[in-house]
């Protein structure tokens, strides 16, 4: 179905010369592009944001962003405001729409350099230390009168920039954070939002490595994309992705670094265009395992998994093989070995699945050791997956876990995938993991009740699309270490592989791709460049911190807790904010800061027990499950915990989870340094570790001279800033406290202490 544009026609289709669009979440959520309206005299409330509206259009390398707001005046009288807006650095305001008494109001844009007193007077007005992120942009403001009493006033605003080159790549950056109003939070509704890409070649490769979003590409000249539900929380920015149809994968690298330490960085590799496919897909052998068992009887599940069956190999082509094997306590195939897909092959396999009758055991040893077998006729060239889907847990043949799965690793000469598919929570989970861990496959989980069709038909159509198998990187001349996932899965059409990981060496490096695709060995070389100092996109630090508390939760899953690796988890969790089933964070503000340990996992349906939130809420409140998740094969606690281990290993976006009440806060990593509020103060977490009593400190008064003289001087300190009215924060040279007390001007000695140490 096409979609319709939601704005004006394009101005015109501008012809793309090889370029990406990005626009990365860069967590820091308190960056503002969202407008404030201010009165100027003092009001019983403040003025209120509420609704919000983003469209965007971008034709080649020029952005055109429209912002619509309605300001609510919840006073009993009309206001005098004034109304101020950050435009970005390289954009030009085109249109403004402020109607009063049925005229159009004119503005003004102030250049950055004469605007400094303004910001400076807005940020002590609406006591709001985000909007420090205001001061390298110039500012657009407008008068506003009236604003009508208990009334809304709506404002419209339209700027163009051109999109600036990184690395090949063309960023667009808009920051979503909604300013407060005399200190209080001016917007708790999200921002309906949404993108179209004019072009006059086919635009490809659309994607946000963190964010969620649809994309609608029926006219392969036009693209709109929006959120899953049209609306984004207004807490942080937004950034997305799209260049030509290409016939070799795509890498695009992001990294932050904060010398002395060494780099962190986001490696992100997306599949050649389907179009340009040979016979990757052709070139392959798939083979279905199915659960017959007694159980499968109950919820329908037995006829959901027919009807699974036959979407399956309806997606078959004739150059592909299948076979089929069904279990209960006996095993039986379809064919001793793999055959074509053919017309006449597929037909007579539908009719084997009508039979299908659910009764009996459970032998997924014997199940597997048959799969495996009738691939005796396997070709080298081609690929070879297997679907295992079960609902129930070993009680035939070989039931320890370990046992089966070093017997599927003897049984398994020719890098056969395992994925498997888990329904309901009856199943062992470190069995059907293991399984997919061991060949480098995926596995998938439905709770009970739930239709298993579509996730079945959905989880088939990826895997039936491999693009590149058996890919290997290097990246030699950056010293890279510590990458999740260590062993790279295959590359699908479809989606996209991301590779968190550190690095040691910055300045340009060469990233080595190679694999197997069509049957044939292909290499990849792409050069890029690594930061030597990069203090944005710290985002990408907390994003490897997930992963890797991920797959050590999961070395205690399988092989039990051992002191070290617990001892990391809880190093790292604190550092990163990020609640595991050994630490977890709840701080109230004006009350003492809570720290409970050994907290257990949410129970929710759509359970993921880790909460990576960026200068936004976490809440320590969960069933007494969690704990033992990692300690049991099977059982809902199991299943939830397999699910949100899966999703720490493979997350690509930072969990942006904001409560409705401000006063509700957990632990922040801003600029390479992790806070936690004690005493209502943030806290620089390595002054635990280290003591300050060797460093000088230098205390500043919240919104003086010198607080914002120091963000000046120290861009770190301009993003920590942005925490609140109390902190305490080590740098290199001295700790720094900001509050009620200190200096009011800086002193040359404090100016040196807070240089950057070159």
């Amino acid at each position: 179905m096409r979609t319709s544009d939601y704005a004006s026609p394009a101005r015109r289709h501008i012809s793309i010369q090889w370029l990406i669009l990005l626009m990365l979440l860069a967590i820091s959520a308190q960056s503002h592009a969202l407008g404030i309206l201010i009165p100027r005299v003092v009001t019983d409330q403040p003025v209120v944001l509420g609704d919000v509206e983003v469209r965007v259009e971008i034709n080649a390398n020029i952005a055109l962003t429209r912002i619509v707001q309605d300001f609510r005046n919840p006073n009993p009288r009309d206001l005098e405001a004034d109304f101020f807006f950050p435009v970005p650095r390289g954009a030009n305001v085109t249109d403004f729409i402020l109607m009063m008494n049925g005229k159009r109001v004119p503005g003004e844009v102030i250049e950055r350099d004469k605007a400094r007193a303004i910001y400076e007077d807005i940020v002590r007005r609406a006591k709001d230390p985000g909007l420090l992120e205001w001061v390298d942009s110039n500012i657009f403001k407008v008068r506003v009168y009236p604003v009508p009493a208990n009334g809304t006033q709506r404002i419209e605003l339209e700027f163009a920039q051109p999109l600036e080159a990184d690395q090949g790549l063309f960023r667009y950056l808009l920051p979503l954070k909604a300013p407060k109003s005399e200190g209080k939070a001016n917007n708790e509704s999200p921002v309906k939002f949404s993108i179209v890409i004019n072009s006059d070649e086919a635009v490809a490769n659309i994607s946000s490595p963190t964010h969620p979003i649809k994309v609608d590409t029926n006219d392969p000249r036009k693209a709109k994309i929006t959120p899953p539900d049209d609306k984004l929380a207004s807490t942080g920015d937004f950034i997305l992705y799209y260049g030509r149809p290409s016939s070799d994968p795509v890498v695009n690298i992001f990294a932050t670094r904060i010398p002395p330490g060494d780099g962190y960085f986001s490696l992100m590799i997306s599949p050649p265009t389907e179009n340009s496919q040979t016979t990757e897909s052709a070139a392959s052998d798939v083979t279905f395992v199915v659960d017959t068992s007694g159980s499968m009887l109950e919820e329908g599940k037995m006829d959901q998994a027919r009807k699974a069956l036959v979407y399956c190999l309806a997606q078959l082509s004739p150059e592909q093989r299948f076979n089929i094997v069904r279990f209960s306590t006996g095993v039986e195939s379809f064919r001793k070995e793999l055959v074509p897909a053919t017309p006449e092959n597929i037909a007579e396999a539908r009719q084997m699945i009508g039979t299908f009758k659910a009764t009996g055991g459970t032998n997924i040893s014997g199940a597997l050791e048959t799969a495996l077998d009738a691939s005796g006729n396997k070709e080298a060239k081609r690929i070879h997956t297997v679907v295992l889907l079960t609902d129930g847990q070993p009680t035939v043949g070989i039931a320890q876990p370990d046992q089966l799965i070093a017997k599927v690793a003897q049984l398994n000469t020719s890098s056969l995938r395992i994925f498997t598919f888990g329904v309901g929570f009856d199943v062992n989970t470190r069995l059907l993991d293991g399984l997919a861990d061991e060949t480098r496959a995926a596995s998938e989980y439905t709770k009970p009740g739930q239709d298993i069709e579509l996730p079945v038909a959905r989880f088939f159509d990826k895997i039936n699309r491999p693009a590149i198998t058996n890919l290997k990187l290097a990246m030699p001349s950056a010293e890279t270490y510590d990458l999740y996932p260590a062993q790279l899965p295959d590359l699908f059409y479809g989606t996209q592989l991301t590779v968190f990981g550190r690095y040691k060496n910055a300045g340009p490096t060469s990233i080595m791709l190679e694999g197997m695709r069509g049957g044939q060995p292909v290499k990849y070389s792409f050069e890029k460049t690594l930061p030597d100092s990069q203090p944005e996109n710290s985002h990408v630090e907390k994003l490897w911190g997930t992963r890797k508390i991920g797959f050590l939760l999961d070395e205690i899953r399988k092989n039990g807790e051992k002191s070290e690796t617990k001892d990391e988890v809880i190093q790292l969790a604190r550092k990163y904010g990020v609640v595991t089933p050994y630490t977890s964070y709840l701080v109230v503000e004006d009350e003492p800061q809570r720290r409970v340990a050994a907290q257990p996992i949410p129970a929710s349906d759509n359970s993921v027990f880790y909460r990576s939130s960026y200068k936004t809420s976490t809440r320590a409140a969960a069933p007494a499950s969690s704990m033992a998740g990692l300690q049991s094969s099977s059982g809902e606690s199991a299943v939830r915990t397999a699910q949100a281990l899966r999703s720490m290993k493979e997350v690509t976006v930072n969990e942006m989870r904001t409560d409705k009440d401000d006063s509700v806060v957990s632990l922040q990593t801003i600029s390479g340094h992790s806070f936690v509020l004690k005493d209502g103060v943030w806290t620089d977490t390595s002054l635990d570790e280290s003591p300050a009593d060797v460093l000088p400190e230098v205390k500043i008064k919240y919104l003086s001279n010198a607080w914002f003289a120091a963000a000046r001087i120290n861009h770190s300190l301009k993003e920590i800033f942005t925490l609140g009215d109390k902190i305490r924060i080590k740098l290199p040279k001295c700790v720094v406290t900001v509050g009620d007390q200190g200096e009011s001007d800086l002193s040359t000695l404090s100016e040196n202490l807070l240089k950057p140490t070159p």
